[in-house]
């Protein structure tokens, strides 16, 4: 494992689950235009204080689908929606959807989908008073949230609060809404922890900083032997090893005026969710002949240190690995033989002698006698 994968997957999932390392802008507006290939131009509630090239991670951008007629079922408290493109739905429990811009009021709002029958209908419950409607426009959190939201690089500055990213063909020609940009995201990996610490005292910071830094990797002692040796794997032995590893993940930050640092160790306990919603099963690839890592499991947390102008916070992690014959260097077919005995008893045989006993042997003593 490397610290490079640990620190691309953080950076995927992390500010969905927290606001921890990341300065928050609400997004205004996204158009999406065709130049460069197809390209966002994303307006900011704030300043975004961007640079060409930098990295953002966009979050809870949605894309609006027109509604070609809502039928109210005033007896079954229903509302059913037919849409102008395919809304992606499928049906999960507890699901919402949220109509706006329609004629009839009552309509616009969130309701609980109840029912999804085909790729442009789908019921919601309602209890209310309202005609049918033949406008207003869907909104679900799923339609294209992989293609709007997600890690991005700024590919020119248009304004103080607008810039572009590259976007996805397929959503070219679409129209979203809502969601929030992520920039000045603070995640990174060290060697050690002394260098992460150093590294971070000698920057200005309002939010946190998470640093990633592998431990050493310790072989599994096996239970069966006698000796503190590691393994005993003799030549005919079935190869296997387990290798742990160990990952640490360091949430540093300055105090804030806290004294007692109360608040912000309790805030730990969000961070410490929010890694495990990152990383908690998560199976990383390796060079093994497994060919991935064991899903990664939580092992500790709790404060590593706080002299009053800095604050660190240790999340350990473990993610373990097999290692089998195909990873070893393999051993040579070619044996030497020596001392070829051979004996034949003809009456421990089917041989046709019934009577007297007949024994014939050789011995051959490959040293002596070249071949």
């Amino acid at each position: 494992m490397k610290t490079s994968q640990i620190i691309t997957r953080l950076l995927q999932e992390f500010p969905k689950n927290s606001e921890s390392v990341s300065k928050i802008n609400a997004i205004s507006s996204v158009e999406v235009q065709a130049a460069n290939g197809g390209q966002m131009v994303i307006q900011t509630a704030e300043p975004h204080g961007l640079a060409q090239y930098q990295g953002i991670y966009t979050q809870g951008i949605v894309t609006p689908i027109s509604i070609v007629t809502i039928v109210h079922d005033s007896d079954a408290d229903t509302l059913q929606i037919v849409t102008s493109q395919d809304h992606d739905l499928t049906f999960t429990e507890g699901a919402t959807l949220t109509i706006q811009n329609c004629s009839v009021a009552t309509f616009n709002g969130t309701h609980l989908l109840k029912d999804v029958s085909n790729r442009r209908t789908a019921t919601v419950t309602f209890v209310g008073t309202g005609v049918n409607a033949t406008d207003g426009e869907l909104i679900h959190a799923e339609r294209y949230s992989q293609s709007w939201n997600g890690l991005w690089q700024v590919g020119s500055i248009q304004t103080p609060t607008q810039f572009t990213v590259l976007a996805p063909i397929a959503i070219i020609g679409n129209s979203a809404i809502g969601g929030v940009v992520h920039s000045n995201i603070a995640i990174s990996g060290s060697v050690t922890y002394e260098v992460a610490k150093a590294a971070f005292t000698k920057q200005s910071r309002d939010k946190g900083f998470l640093v990633v830094v592998l431990n050493n990797t310790i072989a599994s002692k096996s239970r069966f032997n006698n000796s503190d040796l590691t393994a005993v794997i003799g030549r005919g032995s079935f190869y296997r090893q387990q290798n742990q590893q160990l990952i640490s993940i360091y949430y540093m930050s300055n105090p804030n005026d806290e004294i007692s640092m109360r608040l912000t160790r309790d805030n730990m306990e969000d961070v410490a969710y929010a890694l495990d919603k990152c990383l908690l099963f998560h199976e990383f690839t390796n060079a093994t002949t497994f060919g991935k890592s064991h899903p990664m499991v939580f092992v500790e947390h709790g404060t590593r240190e706080y002299d009053g102008s800095f604050y660190s916070h240790e999340f350990v992690f473990e993610s373990d690995e097999e290692l089998n014959f195909g990873d070893t260097s393999g051993y040579s077919n070619d044996v030497a033989l020596r001392n070829i005995n051979a004996y034949l008893d003809p009456n421990l045989s089917d041989s046709v002698i019934t009577e007297g006993t007949v024994t014939a042997d050789a011995a051959i003593n490959l040293d002596e006698v070249p071949l």
